[in-house]
This record gives structure tokens, C-alpha cells and sequence, in this order.
């Protein structure tokens, strides 16, 4: 199994269970991207990972006080 296969089955697992596992690491980042504010970190993730060894990004999923919600996003929030 590929090893976003295997963070995105974690992270399907956490938000099936109401559990929490700390997906994010130096490679990996979760951004929620449903308020406009939200979408600059996102191009400043972008960025770090381009600059070094890379990275995967999953847009979407809000992590809050050891909860994941799965909040989609609003494109219409990038400006």
C-alpha cells in the first residue's frame, strides 16, 4: 500500500470512529480551506514543500483539539 493509501485510511478511520491519531507530520499537512483565511496557508505549505523535499497536502479536513471534521472547501474563497 502506497503511503498515501495508508494516511488517507487513517484518517478515514479517525473520522469513521470519532478517534484521533496524529496524521500530520513534516510531509504531510491537513488544511480545512472553508474560510478565506484559511487558503494563504495553504499556498505557505505549498510553498514549504516545493522548496525542500516535497509533501502531500490533504485539503478539507479541519483538526481541532485532537478532532477531525471533515469540512470540504469553498473555492469561491480564494481570492
Amino acid at each position: 500500500m502506497k503511503k498515501i493509501e495508508k494516511v488517507l485510511k487513517a484518517l478515514e478511520n479517525c473520522l469513521q470512529n470519532n478517534q484521533f491519531e496524529s496524521i500530520e507530520t513534516e510531509k504531510i499537512e491537513l488544511k480545512d480551506l472553508s474560510t478565506g483565511g484559511s487558503w494563504k496557508q495553504l499556498y505557505i505549505s505549498a510553498c514549504a514543500f516545493l522548496n525542500t523535499d516535497g509533501g502531500i497536502i490533504i485539503v478539507g479536513v479541519n483538526e481541532k483539539n485532537k478532532k477531525y471534521k471533515l469540512t470540504g472547501y469553498d473555492e469561491g474563497n480564494e481570492n
